[in-house]
């Protein structure tokens, strides 16, 4: 019994240090904490964040974005298809603690480790359930991608 104890401790302790390593080598993303998206003027300045779209890329970008000094994080990626993907930066079952990060062409999850195509973001998980980034809907107008301000509001109690 001693020995199937010890045993049990080793490969637990291995485990963690495998996690561990595996955190390390998906926390490849370009992390801009604090950083908020610019507001755009005219007739969209109240409701909506723009980002210019020629500052959007296949390099993963996070911006935070102050709701009643909760910082709401979301990122944007261009598909592989050249249009923009937007998600809140958590999920449901991970949470919102530690985001994601990006392998190649894909966001990996820095709780779980799971893989998701940057394609599939704003298709396969619309009702926002699951490990997936969160779905958060964004509109291309004049160069620009216009992010609702109310959408990202309604994730205020996630963060």
């Amino acid at each position: 019994m001693k020995y199937i104890l010890y045993i049990a401790l080793v490969v637990l302790l291995a485990g963690c240090i495998y996690r561990t390593q595996v955190s390390k080598e998906v926390s490849v993303a370009t992390d801009v904490p604090g950083q908020s998206a610019e507001v755009q003027g005219g007739e969209t300045a109240g409701e909506y964040l723009s980002i210019p779209l020629s500052e959007v890329s296949t390099q993963l970008k996070k911006f935070n974005y102050d709701v009643g000094g909760k910082s709401i994080r979301y990122l944007i990626i261009l598909g592989s298809d050249g249009e923009p993907r937007t998600a809140i930066d958590g999920c449901d079952a991970c949470g919102t603690s530690r985001g994601y990060s990006q392998s190649g062409s894909d966001l990996v999850c820095n709780v779980c480790g799971q893989h998701f195509s940057i394609d599939e973001l704003g298709k396969a998980n619309v009702i926002g359930s699951g490990c997936m980034p969160l779905y958060l809907s964004n509109t291309v107008r004049d160069g620009r991608v216009l992010i609702k301000k109310s959408d990202l509001e309604s994730q205020k109690n996630r963060f």
